[in-house]
C-alpha cells in the first residue's frame, strides 16, 4: 500500500514539475519575437549597402543557416535577420565591409 502511495506522489510531483517546465517555456516563447526573413533589399538596408554586396557577402555565410532559395524558377534569396545580425556582431573590428 505505501509502496503504491508513494509512486502516486512521485506521479503528482512530476507531472507539477512538468507543468511549471511548460509554463516557464511559455514564457521566454512570449519575449522572443520571432522575425521574418529578410529579402535581398531588406538585409542590404540592414548593412547599408548595395543590394549587390550583399551577394558578395554571400561567400561568408552558410546557406541553409544565413540564408537560403526561395523554390522555383527565380530562386530568389532570403536572409535570416536573427544570424545576420550576430553574425555582424562577431566580426573581428578589422574586417571592412
Amino acid at each position: 500500500m505505501r509502496n503504491q502511495e508513494s509512486k502516486s506522489k512521485e506521479l503528482v510531483r512530476l507531472q507539477d514539475s512538468i507543468l511549471d517546465l511548460g509554463r516557464q517555456l511559455d514564457a521566454v516563447q512570449k519575449d522572443k519575437v520571432w522575425e521574418r526573413p529578410w529579402n535581398g533589399n531588406e538585409a542590404a538596408h540592414f548593412f547599408g549597402v548595395h543590394p549587390d554586396t550583399i551577394k558578395e557577402y554571400r561567400k561568408y555565410w552558410y546557406e541553409g543557416v544565413h540564408y537560403f532559395r526561395l523554390p522555383g524558377y527565380k530562386g530568389e534569396y532570403r536572409y535570416n535577420p536573427e544570424l545576420l545580425k550576430d553574425w555582424l556582431d562577431a566580426l573581428p573590428t578589422h574586417f571592412f565591409l
